[in-house]
């Protein structure tokens, strides 16, 4: 089963999308004023996950 997992295509603009709605949701609803700032600062609307961004992360190391 993982394997079949593993060879089937991924939709990483989709997983991104999905991934950065639930954190931007959260930090609006409680995150914002518990920590006392604004946590969608850090988010990188530039950032692409997926094989490539792993290879230039291995890459810069």
């Amino acid at each position: 089963m993982q394997t079949g997992l593993e060879a089937s295509a991924k939709d990483w603009a989709a997983f991104q999308a999905q991934a950065v709605a639930f954190y931007l949701k959260n930090a609006a609803a409680w995150g914002n004023q518990a920590a006392s700032e604004d946590l969608a600062v850090p988010v990188d609307p530039d950032f692409r996950p997926g094989p490539a961004a792993l290879d230039a992360a291995r890459a810069a190391c």
